[in-house]
């Protein structure tokens, strides 16, 4: 009795083999893909590793260098100074009310202006990678990332008005969906009409929804501090009628707990 062979035809790829073994930490299956046989060893599944809260972190704006030093409130240095010590009491009160109580409450909003070294955007990185670790969703972006977007969004080459209008609504929804904005370096780069246009679009949508938003600035609210122009003369030249940065300076006023940080930087204190 002969037996007929059946080769494979030409359409048959390989399967690459998988196993699922079970992390060793929470015991769900891993999902480990072995080329070619061989196992590649990973004994934990991506949230126990780290790995998914690491993009997640990066997914939000996180900079590179507050995932690295894994900052948080308590680790703030304040050098023994009143002024610190107040700001971090007020971060860390800003802090409690948005993870313990929910996301809505009275004035929802954190401004912290001071020279730069002084810690204001490492609080700010605290606060929202803390609000990521509580379950929150967050965003963080130094002010001229958003200012770039939105001019990109308004310059996309070979778009019509409609395409333009509908990604500047993209650029406003990534900054008003989020339940916790952090806006650093809020006026390091002088606005176009149009940007602060949009900007004004955004801080009021997060007024209006009660959405924690917290700012960091060199410069000053209002008061001007050795000869530094204050936010609003960074913000625009024309501050005498309503145009969109008086009605943005009018709503971080009455909302924001305001803190200056009047100490020397720490960066030049560790050169010292």
């Amino acid at each position: 009795m002969t037996t007929t062979s059946h080769p494979m035809t030409e359409t048959s790829e390989p399967r690459t083999p998988t196993w699922n073994p079970p992390c060793v930490v929470c015991g769900n299956p891993i999902g480990v893909e072995m080329p070619d046989g061989k196992y590649v060893g990973r004994t934990k599944c991506d949230s126990c590793s780290g790995e998914a809260k690491l993009q997640q972190l990066k997914n939000a704006g996180i900079p590179q260098w507050a995932i690295e030093q894994k900052v948080t409130l308590p680790q703030f240095e304040t050098r023994g100074t009143a002024c610190l010590e107040r700001v971090a009491e007020k971060a860390r009160t800003f802090m409690a009310t948005l993870t313990g109580g929910g996301m809505l409450f009275d004035r929802c909003w954190l401004l912290l202006t001071g020279t730069e070294g002084t810690g204001k955007s490492h609080l700010a990185a605290a606060i929202a990678m803390g609000a990521i670790s509580a379950g929150h969703t967050a965003r963080f972006a130094t002010f001229d990332e958003v200012l770039v977007e939105i001019i990109d969004a308004y310059s996309a080459a070979g778009e019509t008005n409609a395409d333009r209008a509908e990604s500047v609504l993209d650029v406003v929804k990534k900054y008003t969906d989020v339940e916790l904005l952090v806006l650093d370096d809020v006026g390091v780069e002088q606005p176009t009409p149009h940007s602060i246009q949009i900007l004004y679009r955004i801080l009021n949508k997060r007024l209006n929804d009660r959405r924690p938003t917290v700012m960091t600035s060199n410069y000053p609210l209002t008061n001007k501090r050795k000869g530094q122009p204050t936010l609003g003369e960074r913000l625009s030249e024309k501050l005498t009628d309503d145009t969109p940065v008086r009605r943005i300076l009018d709503r971080i006023a009455g909302e924001a707990r305001y803190e200056h940080l009047d100490v020397p930087s720490y960066r030049r204190m560790k050169k010292s």
